[in-house]
């Protein structure tokens, strides 16, 4: 395998080839890896910069409050959640508490916190934006006509500018129009200059460093492309169900890397896999089940690719209807290293962020959080010039011990194509171990439908094998029906939309890449003959010392890439 570095985590991520990592586990827990998961200090306060917010509400442990003048919050557990119009307004993200809190950590993806950044900069009632206050009819008892809107804003851009339009409308009527996410990034980039604010603690992570003999677990992926300037970004797909169970199951999950943190090398281990396909895989999967064409594709043993798929498989793949909306970026399943492999710590001596902090040996929360643009010419030998301009936030959790990395990479040489991604970096105790999230607990969700007015509250509580759920559902299109303990095991509910039940050790559990993965389906029950295909994009960034006290978003597209609903869950006890 070739190691390839991103911009702060390094400078050489191929456009489909990313870094990342990932186990086989054996584990069902989430164990104290390491002291570095725990804080450094005690956060009792903190604070909510885009440049300072003001009128934001939220809610942490018994303390239900706003954002005071300068973004100020109060404490009152480890984790915050943060909304625009109460409650029942629109819930933004749920973080652990630090003393910084910014449009990244609160909202998850690039895409969704840029999108953040530009409501928030629209609806700014301030005279300029060097502090944003929130709009009165929002902060101050803010209608029933409003939160109703707020609930329905969805911070994707499939429907973001849509959904926010009803609020502007409601707020100032005379004017219609967002701040661009250009502008919304230029500010960001101003607002949280490293040289200016520091984001957490300057207390050295000691098992983050050179010598640690610490072993960790990376795991990246992209999440859409734009491929050219001015074109529509097209949305990944990490995982097709229409290609057989056979072929799914090995395909799931993002790009993963496993190494440990010698002192004498960077030591990356057996089952590493950084290799991607783009959309040939679809050619590729209909050439070996027996289509006309011709490709072969190889695998870590030089083998054609097509000698390692079942020969027989019940269900072909079905192109996607629109391809212009969607791409393929599947994990090769036959790609994972089979030997080790070292890099000498000099190779680390000119890169920053958390490769260049290992190295260096002064990772620290402060260090690992920050947001910067970087603009070089990634050429090589072989290549022409090849300008790169990466806008790159990093987050360092010191509750969860997960460092989040989210960028967006244009390659201006290249007709400006853009491609966005995430990466999560954490500890693990020993090879062949994982972290998870554990469902196990009672969740609160909301569903909402473009197109729609009605909003569905429901609540879900997960045992060892299953669900119940009772509150609202949506029956068809638009039409409400409530629900009272309606029970589904975990079998019933991975066939549905939430695959990864049943795949890891414990049943009621997920991994991150798991809950960060695109996935293509046939929602057609058993003696239907017309195809209901559909993708569910899912977004978690972990919170809590158990890391289930984050935010799962989870949107479903049709084959058309129109969205068709917008799920929010948020566990509320467990």
């Amino acid at each position: 395998m070739q190691f390839k570095l991103s911009l702060l985590t390094g400078s050489l991520l191929a456009a489909l080839a990313l870094t990342g990592c990932g186990s086989d586990s054996s584990s069902d827990s989430n164990p104290s890896v390491t002291p570095d998961v725990k804080p450094p200090v005690t956060v009792t306060k903190g604070q909510f910069i885009d440049a300072k917010v003001q009128g934001l509400d939220y809610v942490s442990g018994k303390e239900i409050s706003q954002t005071d003048a300068e973004g100020n919050y109060t404490l009152g557990a480890d984790t915050i959640s943060f909304y625009l119009g109460g409650t029942d307004g629109l819930l933004i993200g749920s973080i652990s508490g630090r003393t910084i809190a910014t449009p990244f950590e609160a909202a998850g993806t690039y895409e969704r916190s840029i999108n953040l950044a530009r409501l928030l900069l629209t609806i700014n009632e301030h005279n300029d934006d060097s502090t944003i206050i929130i709009p009165s009819l929002i902060k101050n008892n803010p209608s029933k006509e409003i939160k109703a809107v707020l609930a329905k804003i969805t911070l994707d851009d499939t429907e973001f500018e849509k959904s926010a339009l009803k609020l502007l409308a409601l707020l100032t009527p005379e004017k219609l129009a967002f701040t661009s996410a250009e502008a919304a990034e230029a500010h960001m980039q101003k607002s949280l200059n490293p040289a200016e604010l520091t984001r957490g603690s300057n207390t050295m992570l000691t098992a983050w460093a050179r010598g640690s003999d610490q072993r960790f677990v990376e795991r990246s992926t992209v999440l859409r492309i734009q491929p050219s300037e001015g074109q529509a970004f097209q949305n990944a797909i990490h995982a097709d169900r229409t290609l057989g169970d056979k072929v799914f199951n090995k395909t799931v999950g993002l790009t993963s890397m496993q190494f440990t943190l010698a002192e004498d090398a960077f030591k990356e281990h057996v089952g590493s896999n950084d290799t991607t396909f783009s959309s040939a895989f679809a050619a590729m999967y209909l050439t070996c089940v027996g289509i006309d064409g011709e490709l072969t594709l190889p695998t870590n043993n030089n083998a054609p690719l097509c000698n390692d798929i079942p020969a027989t498989i019940d269900n072909k793949l079905v192109p996607i209807a629109n391809s212009s909306k969607f791409t393929y970026v599947i994990t090769n399943p036959f790609a994972a290293t089979e030997t080790e492999s070292t890099m000498s710590w000099d190779d680390f001596a000119d890169e920053q962020g958390f490769y260049g902090c290992i190295a260096q040996k002064n990772c620290s929360e402060k260090v690992l959080s920050q947001y910067a643009e970087f603009v070089v010419d990634d050429s090589d030998e072989q290549d022409d010039s090849q300008m790169q301009r990466e806008m790159i936030s990093g987050s360092y959790d010191p509750v969860t011990g997960v460092y989040t990395q989210t960028r967006s990479k244009t390659e201006l040489s290249f007709g400006g194509r853009t491609t966005e991604y995430i990466n999560f970096i954490y500890p693990v105790d020993k090879s062949g171990t994982d972290r998870y999230v554990d469902f196990t607990g009672t969740w609160t969700a909301t569903e909402t439908r473009p197109e729609c007015d009605n909003i569905a509250v429901s609540t879900l509580t997960f045992t060892d094998t299953g669900v119940t759920l009772t509150g609202q559902e949506f029956a068809q299109n638009c039409k409400i029906t409530t629900v009272l303990n309606e029970k589904d095991n975990y079998v019933t509910l991975a066939n549905m939309d939430y695959w990864w039940f049943g795949t890891n050790e414990k049943v009621s559990t997920a991994t991150l890449d798991q809950l960060n993965t695109t996935v293509r389906w046939n929602d057609k029950n058993a003696g239907e003959t017309v195809d209901n295909f559909k993708i569910n994009r899912f977004s978690y960034i972990p919170a809590g010392k158990k890391w289930d006290l984050g935010i799962l978003v989870r949107d479903t597209l049709n084959d058309t890439g129109n969205k068709t609903a917008t799920i929010t869950m948020k566990k509320i006890s467990n």
